[in-house]
């Protein structure tokens, strides 16, 4: 189980209205990761801002994929067989479960992926690994080995320091799940006991003492395939009916001293969890009803008793369909499994457009570096912003994208021209893809000098020579504008010694006046550069030299 909060919220779109028995709620539906997995996935995964698939099938990628928000692509030649769990470690991908080779190399049952190949843990293990955790410095797997590195490893193993080590005795049937909480971890399966004592398929190991400790007289039959804290409750999923005779129907939470009941329980086998702070549970696995709500294959949790559809769940025509694996990406829900919607999908809403802040519409003297603010809200993850000097945005002045915040800082002194009129708009995107842009406001740059108009309008054109001459790296730059009729443009532009336009430091409507710049060239070579002025029907040139 993981907890994906760092960007993932529960989109406002949600209403959730709590009674005493029953929580409503308004989702919107399933869609799926086209083309999606031709075969079952057992694991999904964020690494390194992708969506990473596991599970058995050959496309789109051979039991392993990735889709980047646009399209599926493989990793290297992928794994020869089954990955049932998926974790990341020391910025690497772990991929465990059933296989001997991951891209071509030999690898027992795990193997990482560093974003270019694969690569063997160690010796690996001697039989299938169906979860993985990390703690800190830790990987933890659980299965059904009973070595790992070669050495005696009883169903439960760590990789630490690139060495194997068991969890002190083990347990002695299969397991499934992993919980960490505290010093603790809870580790969930099929297995009846830890070393000579009993621990009914579910068991807590301190990580500071190596002492496994049962919980209450444990789970009577069956299997535990799925654990979870939420609302400081550790919750237990699986395929058993009563805890010490007491009916439970396939889920249960443990309140650190005894097991209760949530709701009237499941009415088939829980897989998954996937907890959204405290707000929400997402419980996934092979079921058609929970605490009496109808629910195919997958239902929200808002507490106990509290159950919701999520969306028209997932199922389909497929035999014995199944949620085996849920997690929240780029704030939407992604469901693995074995449904229709070829066995990965993805719920949630295009983001709606952002609302600007500023600058304000039709603000004047805005910095030539400003900071753009703007407004999310539901279903938004990332952000796209464009600043241009026109409103079809055909010049892009300034963009960027994948922003994971609400603003935008011009850096660059030079990005934008000074007393220049601006268009600029922002758009979200979210693991669906990109929503629209919001509307579109303008404003107008400041001049970094200004001119100096006070009724002193020169009656002729002229370039002054810029002061000082050389210079390192600010000069200023002067000209009169005398009055003239009709409508006009000004400009004033910095070339290299060999001709190429290095700076625009003007392009705005023509005014009169006695101008002053400043040039900051503290992004240029020493050498000589050459200044020139076009405004109506007057152009003058003249030399400066830049010296470091």
């Amino acid at each position: 189980m993981r907890i994906n909060t760092k960007f993932f919220t529960i989109p406002f779109f949600i209403i959730l209205i709590f009674s005493s028995n029953t929580l409503f709620a308004q989702f919107p539906v399933w869609s799926s990761v086209t083309p999606g997995a031709n075969g079952p996935v057992y694991s999904v995964i964020e690494f390194n801002g992708e969506l990473i698939a596991a599970g058995f099938f050959t496309s789109p990628g051979r039991n392993i994929a990735r889709y980047n928000g646009t399209k599926w692509d493989t990793l290297g030649s992928g794994l020869n067989d089954t990955i049932f769990a998926l974790a990341v470690y020391n910025n690497k991908l772990i991929a465990a479960g059933s296989f001997d080779t991951a891209g071509g190399v030999v690898c027992n049952n795990i193997a990482e992926w560093n974003g270019t190949s694969w690569a063997p843990l160690g010796l690996g293990t001697n039989n299938t690994i169906f979860t993985a955790d990390t703690s800190g410095t830790s990987l933890f797997i659980g299965g059904r080995f009973t070595t790992a590195g070669g050495d005696s490893c009883s169903r439960v193993a760590r990789w630490e320091d690139s060495t194997w080590s068991p969890l002190g005795v083990g347990v002695n049937g299969n397991v499934y799940a992993f919980e960490r909480i505290g010093t603790g971890l809870f580790i969930g399966g099929s297995f009846t006991m830890s070393g000579t004592d009993t621990a009914k398929r579910i068991v807590r190991f301190d990580l500071d003492s190596s002492v496994y400790t049962p919980l209450g007289t444990g789970i009577d039959s069956g299997s535990v395939y799925a654990l979870s804290r939420f609302q400081g409750m550790l919750y237990a999923g699986g395929d058993f009916r009563t805890i010490d005779g007491d009916t439970v129907n396939r889920i249960a939470m443990w309140n650190d001293t005894s097991w209760l009941p949530v709701g009237t329980g499941i009415n088939g086998t829980v897989r998954t969890f996937e907890a959204f702070g405290d707000g929400l549970l997402a419980i996934g696995g092979s079921f058609t009803n929970a605490g009496g709500v109808g629910a195919n294959n997958i239902v929200a949790c808002g507490g106990p008793s509290s159950f919701a559809p999520f969306g028209g769940g997932l199922g389909g025509t497929v035999t014995n369909p199944g949620v085996y694996d849920i997690m929240g990406w780029r704030a939407v829900t992604i469901a693995g499994g074995w449904f229709a919607n070829i066995n990965i999908a993805r719920w949630g809403l295009l983001p709606v457009a952002p609302e600007l802040i500023s600058p304000e519409e039709a603000e004047n003297n805005v910095s030539v570096t400003p900071l753009f603010t703007w407004q999310g809200g539901g279903w938004m993850y990332s952000f796209n912003i464009q600043v241009a000097r026109d409103a079809n945005f055909l010049n892009i002045s300034q963009a960027d994208s994948n922003m994971l915040v609400t603003e935008f800082q011009v850096q660059d002194t030079s990005a934008l021209l000074e007393l220049t009129t601006y268009f600029w708009r922002v758009r979200a995107s979210n693991g669906l893809g990109n929503g629209p842009y919001s509307l579109i406001r303008f404003f107008v740059t400041t001049s970094l000098l200004g001119t100096v108009n006070t009724g002193e309008i020169p009656d002729k054109f002229n370039l002054y020579q810029n002061f000082p001459n050389p210079f390192n790296p600010v000069t200023k730059i002067k000209f009169d504008l005398p009055r003239i009729s009709g409508n006009s443009s000004l400009r004033v532009e910095v070339y290299s010694i060999t001709g190429e336009l290095v700076r625009e430091l003007l392009n705005t409507d023509y005014a009169p006046g006695r101008w002053e710049l400043e040039f900051d060239a503290s992004q240029l070579a020493s050498g000589i550069y050459f200044y020139k002025i076009s405004a109506s029907q007057f152009t003058q040139t003249r030399k400066m030299i830049l010296i470091k």
